[in-house]
């Protein structure tokens, strides 16, 4: 990330991208509309399939799960 783009947060809903995961075109509308890359990123959720694999897929490296049992894991990092 660019020093001259501070990090942020956001939330997208697969209703607003009118697509849903693991749909590549879901996670595409995410990066259109925070104008970023996949490098871009931090992404933390709960499911492989339905975040991670896409996700990954896609390029995106700084992959966090989550679950209820267990303490936080990185499941991918930037190579």
């Amino acid at each position: 990330m660019s020093p001259s783009r501070p990090p942020r947060c956001a939330v997208f809903t697969a209703e607003q991208a009118g697509y849903y995961k693991p749909r590549y075109t879901a996670f595409e509308y995410m990066l259109d509309q925070l104008d970023a890359s996949p490098e871009d990123f931090v992404h933390v959720a709960s499911h492989t399939r339905y975040d991670h694999q896409s996700m990954h897929d896609m390029g995106f490296r700084n992959l966090i799960l989550l679950t209820a049992a267990t303490t936080p894991s990185l499941t991918a990092t930037t190579t």
